[in-house]
């Protein structure tokens, strides 16, 4: 399902890019969130981000990231999936209310960012922290220059821009085991 989203948000972009001859790299991705075989996409409303954040809650679950490039003029199309385990930490009913009152979870898949400093919903992974942002780096890095598009900087330089532990793209798998700090 990840898959054909973001394929199909990028050729919605190709059908409407002008002029249509051109050639260009059009990019798309898109992340859910699986917990015992239930997809959570973007909560509808506030009381629907909490009720899947206390879901997640002190239990693990499955970020499920897809990109897909896609070359007009020729249609040629590159894709990948990337899937992380998370595990989420302990946080309390109070944290959760203070958290969606944020604003924050109301656009994100499982209601919550991983990034977010206030909140830290995250205790570990297995797999990519990009990713579970949504958009795996080291995958689209990969994508990338199969269509002969090499980056300004490794994406292990610019994971590393923003985070003090190991990137996945030093591993072959991009998936790596990283234990985050909680404030």
């Amino acid at each position: 399902m990840t898959l054909r989203l973001a394929a199909a948000k990028a050729a919605a972009v190709a059908a409407r890019r002008q002029p249509a001859g051109a050639s260009a790299i059009i990019v798309a991705s898109d992340t859910t969130v699986a917990v015992d075989g239930v997809i959570l996409g973007k909560p509808v409303d506030p009381d629907d981000a909490g009720h899947m954040l206390r879901l997640l809650r002190n239990r693990s679950h499955q970020v499920i990231s897809a990109i897909c490039l896609l070359r007009t003029g020729e249609g040629a199309r590159l894709q990948r999936v990337n899937t992380t385990t998370v595990w989420m930490r302990d946080y309390t009913d109070q944290e959760i209310d203070v958290y969606v009152l944020s604003g924050d979870p109301l656009d994100k898949a499982g209601a919550y960012g991983i990034q977010h400093r206030g909140f830290n919903p995250v205790s570990a992974l297995d797999g990519c922290y990009a990713g579970v942002m949504g958009l795996p780096l080291a995958d689209f890095s990969d994508l990338l220059a199969q269509f002969g598009v090499r980056t300004p900087i490794p994406a292990t330089q610019a994971c590393s821009a923003f985070n003090t532990f190991s990137c996945c793209a030093t591993h072959l798998a991009h998936s790596t085991h990283i234990d985050l700090p909680i404030d």
